[in-house]
């Protein structure tokens, strides 16, 4: 009884551990960009839910590209960023690539690694 309820206790901590990536098709809605640390300096909102369509464990569907250079080169992030932009302004959809490796999160919102700006709504092979 003791090694099944060891066990159980075990699955429970480690299970939340797992870091994941994953990719989707979706729309920004909303930008935000910080004078100061917070949320790595700048962040979208995309219309999905990370959680219950990815699994992926994030807080909210904002997300960060590290514009302060922390998790992510610094340009890079901003290039990132100013892709997020065009894709905002222009109406169209994003492939992004979500972590939610807790390394790489800022405020608990989880790290974009990758973005990709379509005219299309569908997938491109």
């Amino acid at each position: 009884m003791l090694k099944r309820v060891t066990g159980l206790v075990l699955a429970a901590i480690i299970a939340p551990c797992h870091a994941a990536t994953e990719t989707t098709l979706t729309s920004i809605t909303r930008t935000l960009v910080t004078d100061d640390e917070r949320f790595g300096g700048c962040m979208v909102h995309l219309d999905v839910d990370l959680r219950t369509d990815l699994g992926l464990d994030c807080d909210s569907n904002w997300v960060t590209f590290s514009c302060n250079g922390e998790h992510t080169d610094a340009t890079a992030a901003q290039r990132m960023f100013d892709s997020a932009m065009v894709a905002f302004v222009t109406d169209r959809k994003v492939y992004v690539w979500v972590t939610d490796e807790n390394e790489k999160k800022h405020d608990n919102r989880c790290h974009v690694s990758r973005i990709d700006v379509t005219r299309h709504d569908v997938e491109d092979d």
